[in-house]
């Protein structure tokens, strides 16, 4: 009877846990990506472009249950979501009431000011660019060789050596989440 206690606790753990998130993320040297996340109740897909533009979607589930779907589009001309995308909240009368209290206070102040006295047209002129002179600007010295002494050999090799490390370190680690996405 223990035993079968204990089995059925293990086996509840095993089932509350929650799941892992998975992330999947790629690029190249042009500045494109794609990446993709999903937990339990929420995920995430969305492609970035070498000139700034972004799509994307994304969902989530809220606490009622029902999943929402958001559409993007990030670029130079703004940021534009369409979808399941919450409702703007009504105005209640006290509100109204103290935003247009609010306003009239700040339309009273502005009347009480006085005007902005306009600024004269200025002169403008351009000062054309002219080289500096060379002796101003000296050139940077040029740099010394380093004798490749014992002491400067074995630096080299430890540093290399660290070189080495942290990455095998970065590709172990690259490969532990590549066995879990």
């Amino acid at each position: 009877m223990k035993t079968f206690i204990v089995i059925a606790a293990f086996v509840a753990l095993a089932v509350a846990k929650p799941a892992e998130p998975k992330v999947s993320l790629s690029q190249d040297t042009l500045g494109n990506y794609n990446l993709q996340y999903e937990t339990e109740d929420a995920s995430r897909s969305e492609q970035g472009f070498q000139g700034g533009k972004v799509i994307g979607t994304f969902t989530y589930t809220d606490k009622e249950g029902t999943v929402h779907t958001i559409n993007y589009i990030a670029s130079e001309a703004g940021f534009t979501a369409e979808g399941d995308l919450p409702q703007q909240v009504q105005e209640t009368p006290e509100v109204a009431a103290v935003r247009a209290h609010h306003l009239a206070v700040v339309a009273e102040k502005k009347a009480s000011l006085p005007p902005l006295e306009e600024e004269e047209e200025k002169e403008t002129f351009e000062i054309p660019a002219k080289p500096a002179p060379k002796d101003i600007i000296p050139s940077p010295p040029k740099p010394k060789t380093v004798d490749n002494s014992a002491e400067i050999a074995e630096a080299k090799a430890i540093h290399f050596a660290a070189h080495k490390e942290a990455l095998a370190r970065l590709a172990a680690a690259y490969e532990s989440i590549a066995a879990h996405a």
